[in-house]
């Protein structure tokens, strides 16, 4: 039986795992320059299904931040993931993290699940004392409850 498997293509062992990609209605389109890419993520937050996830913590692009704001208001059962690596950078980013605070409590479980959560990836500030401790630590991650 492996025999069979060692015999296929990668085309036929992964179709299945394809088979959304290749029925779908649109085919994948090249973003040339920023404002492509603005309609790209504009048109990705609207057309969330059960999941919103973004990440980056140089966000400055207030027409996008401003769909997501709208986007959660609008449908509470859709969950937002942030991920931030390390503080935010601008202040346009510090007020949509308290704007979204504001429209989602990020502790609330009334749907029967959180549905906003923020995180902050961070380097290890603290110097490793054992010698034999890895040079580059992993980066420790920050979750609210």
């Amino acid at each position: 039986m492996l025999a069979d498997y060692d015999a296929q293509p990668p085309e036929v062992l992964f179709a299945h795992q394809d088979q959304q990609l290749t029925a779908a209605s649109e085919p994948p389109r090249l973003l040339v320059g920023h404002h492509d890419l603005r309609a790209a993520m504009t048109e990705v937050v609207r057309d969330a299904g059960q999941y919103l996830a973004a990440a980056g913590s140089r966000s400055r692009d207030a027409a996008y931040l401003d769909a997501i704001e709208t986007v959660l208001a609008q449908r509470p059962e859709l969950v937002n993931f942030r991920v931030l690596f390390g503080p935010p950078r601008h202040q346009v980013l510090k007020d949509h993290l308290l704007r979204l605070v504001k429209i989602r409590d990020p502790h609330d479980r009334s749907l029967g699940l959180k549905t906003l959560h923020i995180g902050i990836v961070e380097d290890d500030p603290e110097p490793q004392s054992d010698s034999s401790a890895p040079r580059n630590p992993p980066p420790s991650y920050r979750f609210p409850r």
